[in-house]
């Protein structure tokens, strides 16, 4: 979400608003710093996002390093994180997504499969057409 400017900006509502998001955006600047800091792997994260892949691997470098994080968190604090809901919540929302890479994997197999059959079959048309003639 973006702050408002002016002229929208001086209305007392807008500016409670912008106070609200900027409150917010320092706190995620804040958090990302300390996970850099911490976790010097995300330093060196320059990936490309002009494919499906690459948006991918990107996050789930960044979601191995926030679970790492929770991890030592929770050990120094000796709680237990996978009762936390948050982290279940994340946890089901990963084995959906693995999931659905691996049906879309199959679907792309099974594309695959039936492209290979169909250029087998064109083939040996053409080669019984060479035969006949």
């Amino acid at each position: 979400m973006l702050p408002c400017h002016r002229p929208e900006k001086d209305l007392e509502k807008n500016t409670t608003y912008n106070y609200h998001i900027s409150k917010i955006r320092t706190c995620l600047e804040h958090t990302i710093r300390y996970l850099k800091g911490t976790w010097q792997s995300l330093q060196g994260l320059h990936v490309h996002l002009d494919k499906e892949d690459h948006i991918q691997y990107a996050c789930l470098w960044i979601i191995t390093c926030i679970h790492l994080h929770l991890f030592v968190l929770g050990h120094q604090k000796g709680i237990n994180i996978s009762r936390d809901t948050f982290i279940r919540k994340g946890l089901e929302i990963m084995e959906e997504e693995r999931v659905r890479i691996v049906e879309l994997q199959e679907i792309r197999e099974q594309l695959a499969r039936e492209a290979e059959e169909a250029r087998a079959e064109r083939r040996d048309v053409e080669l019984y057409k060479g035969k006949l003639k």
